[in-house]
């Protein structure tokens, strides 16, 4: 048997056969520049990709605060007495606690909306009545409040002047007389009184007042007006004379339908329907002495022949004040009025 072993070992005076080893330096040469000459081509892409970093986000330190919902705090009216079909400014007061900015959404039961934001206008129905208005705030992150109230739609009744008196029939110059009135108000407003005078002074405030004549004779009116605070007002006016010499002595004023029985006396007034013809008679104490007679109105139309007066009421709702003035021989005057109201519904007879 043979050791085949023994044909790998070099003989004696031989060297050993450098090959193998030349073989693989020259391979570990040349992948080496390979690699160098990768790197050389290459050089400016892995310059970038050195300089890119992987940004990192950074930790939050505060607690995430959670939204919170609007608030409404009212509903409130421009005023506390809505006409019917008029137009109220309506303001809703609301707050949010982040102070996002809010949006709102109106809605009502009846009638019409005006306008956007925290502030419209609402026109209200013609029945009188009571009525639903709701308003609902966004904050816009999904926080929401509603909130709902009522209003009350009634037609405001103005003050009414039942009586308006003098205490006296006539004044010399200079003289004074206690000048009076009542007034009502149905809805129990406050009301004021505003006095006037076509001639003479006023002293005085309220239901009562004081009037001093001038120093020229004539006749002249004593005015009162009856304010609320919601537009109502009543209007009442009384001539008196001032006469140097005592005037004629008027016996009343006598009022009678024409054709019509749509007619009545309320209180010491009158009320008519529109339209109507009504004759008014000045009755005279001294029924055989000769007067003049000068007739005039405010509303509606007049004609005259002595102490009869024709008069056609307008065709509205008015209150219409007829004047006569009576002169004697002397030319001394008295004065009488009569006051009118012009109805325009048949349910008022």
């Amino acid at each position: 048997m043979t050791d085949d072993s023994a044909h790998d070992k070099p003989r004696p005076g031989e060297k050993p056969d450098p090959s193998p080893k030349k073989a693989a330096i020259v391979v570990a040469l040349v992948v080496l520049a390979v690699v160098a000459a990768v790197v050389v081509m290459n050089r400016d892409r892995l310059l970038v990709h050195s300089d890119v970093t992987t940004p990192t986000t950074p930790t939050s330190t505060q607690p995430i605060v959670p939204n919170q919902a609007p608030e409404i705090r009212s509903i409130t009216a421009a005023t506390d007495r809505i006409e019917p079909f008029s137009i109220c400014e309506l303001e809703c007061d609301a707050v949010d606690p982040d102070g996002d900015p809010l949006t709102y959404v109106w809605s009502v039961s009846a009638g019409e909306i005006y306008g956007e934001g925290p502030q419209i206008e609402w026109g209200s129905p013609v029945a009188e009545g009571l009525y639903r208005v709701s308003v609902t705030v966004d904050d816009g992150r999904s926080g929401t409040a509603e909130y709902s109230t009522s209003l009350r739609v009634k037609a405001n009744a103005a003050p009414v002047l039942a009586s308006m008196t003098l205490d006296a029939e006539w004044l010399h110059a200079g003289g004074s007389t206690r000048v009076s009135c009542e007034v009502s108000d149905a809805n129990g407003d406050d009301i004021t009184l505003a006095w006037s005078a076509t001639g003479g002074t006023l002293t005085g405030q309220g239901s009562a007042v004081i009037w001093t004549a001038p120093e020229t004779d004539g006749v002249y009116w004593i005015a009162v007006i009856a304010r609320d605070a919601y537009g109502g007002e009543g209007r009442r006016t009384l001539p008196i004379s001032v006469s140097s010499g005592e005037p004629p002595k008027i016996d009343g004023l006598y009022v009678h339908g024409v054709n019509t029985d749509m007619v009545q006396k309320v209180g010491n007034d009158w009320m008519v329907y529109q339209g109507r013809t009504l004759n008014i008679i000045c009755a005279m104490v001294d029924e055989a002495a000769i007067f003049t007679y000068d007739w005039s109105v405010d509303f509606g139309s007049i004609t005259a022949d002595g102490a009869k007066a024709t008069w056609v009421a307008p065709s509205k709702r008015v209150a219409a004040t007829i004047l006569v003035i009576v002169a004697d021989e002397k030319g001394n005057q008295s004065s009488a009025s009569v006051l009118i109201s012009v109805e325009t519904c048949t349910c008022s007879f």
